[in-house]
């Protein structure tokens, strides 16, 4: 089985907690614009927070927190390349209440401005045709 060090303790993780595991990283993609805190996602798939974030380290290899800003940035580049929303729109759809916190967190993660990424990606697709 599957197993974690939290501090001087190993966790096993049974098929059961990997698929509450697996049910909590749904959970995060489905609610994006709010996702439930670890103490409310830990009850909703009935794992103690700490084996959830230990797991969850384990399973997807980065925290819940960072997870959540990978999906988000993975959401908001799949809408800039696929949609016409506006910058502010694409913000608020992945949950970001600031504007300028979702430009600095994407330029951080795609090391381009959103306004740059879309224009790069139009150019691409013309490039195609």
């Amino acid at each position: 089985a599957p197993a974690a060090k939290l501090g001087k303790r190993t966790l096993t993780y049974s098929s059961v907690d990997l698929q509450a595991i697996n049910q909590a990283a749904r959970i995060i993609r489905e609610n994006l614009c709010s996702p439930p805190s670890v103490s409310i996602l830990s009850k909703q798939v009935y794992l103690n927070k700490q084996k959830l974030e230990a797991g969850f380290s384990l399973c997807y290899h980065m925290t819940i927190g960072q997870y959540i800003r990978s999906c988000r940035m993975a959401e908001a580049a799949r809408l800039l390349a696929g949609t016409k929303m506006q910058i502010r729109e694409v913000s608020a759809a992945v949950g970001y209440t600031s504007c300028a916190s979702f430009i600095k967190v994407f330029r951080q993660t795609y090391q381009t401005t959103p306004l740059a990424f879309r224009k790069a990606d139009r150019d691409a697709r013309r490039a195609e045709t």
